[in-house]
């Protein structure tokens, strides 16, 4: 975790206080990066048929047009949102069925200074879980945060 400390956390409810910092969280075979806010407070919902990981990838469509892809893994139905800065997103919202493991869905968003950079990030379940892609005025790579 933070520090390379482990911790192992028994079934049941808890609540434990870390330090600001970026943690990894490992739920079986599947594994999660956060990052935890100095005085924030977060709860996870650690239950493998809810868990979801995954990443955004970004093209260049045309002039200001963008499409915006997320692949993801776990399990259960996933509702999804889309949201960013300096974009203009249509049907932001999804729900995304994953039967066998994985899925992928993807977004066309118009960028709305061209000059400016943009930042777009994927809520799941209402929880901000996935780390955001930020593509600056050329929108042919992305940076996970």
């Amino acid at each position: 975790m933070h520090d390379g400390t482990r911790h192992r956390i028994q079934p049941g409810d808890y609540e434990l206080s870390l330090p600001c910092g970026e943690y990894r969280i490992e739920l079986g075979t599947v594994a999660a990066r956060i990052r935890l806010l100095s005085a924030s407070r977060l709860t996870l919902n650690l239950d493998a048929s809810r868990f979801l990981t995954g990443t955004l990838e970004s093209r260049k469509l045309d002039g200001s047009h963008i499409e915006v892809r997320a692949s993801l893994h776990g399990r259960g139905t996933h509702e999804v949102q889309l949201a960013g800065h300096n974009v203009k997103i249509e049907d932001s919202q999804r729900t995304v069925n994953l039967r066998n493991g994985s899925a992928a869905t993807s977004w066309k968003l118009q960028v709305q200074d061209i000059q400016q950079p943009w930042v777009v990030q994927l809520r799941a379940d209402h929880f901000i879980g996935i780390p955001p892609s930020e593509v600056g005025p050329d929108a042919g790579s992305t940076r996970p945060a």
